[in-house]
């Protein structure tokens, strides 16, 4: 099975991030961005940490810890994930 095919069997929140990450990685840079902004629209800031994990993924340094590092840290009363 490929991996954009595994993608689009997966549930809805999940099947966006997959994507966005499978579609940076084949070349298809434009609908990737074009479905992390869809989710950062759709989702807010409440999603921080998992635009940091896709940016860091595609290797965005810039955005991952800058914007959405900070943002999910500054929405977190208890960051479990950085214990």
């Amino acid at each position: 099975m490929s991996a954009s095919k595994a993608c689009e069997n997966a549930d809805s929140m999940n099947k966006s991030i997959c994507l966005a990450l499978v579609y940076k990685k084949l070349g298809r840079g434009a609908e990737a961005e074009r479905l992390m902004a869809e989710l950062q629209k759709e989702w807010g800031d409440d999603s921080a940490v998992l635009y940091a994990i896709v940016y860091c993924e595609w290797g965005d340094k810039a955005r991952a810890p800058l914007d959405s590092l900070e943002t999910a840290l500054r929405l977190s009363s208890n960051p479990i994930w950085l214990t």
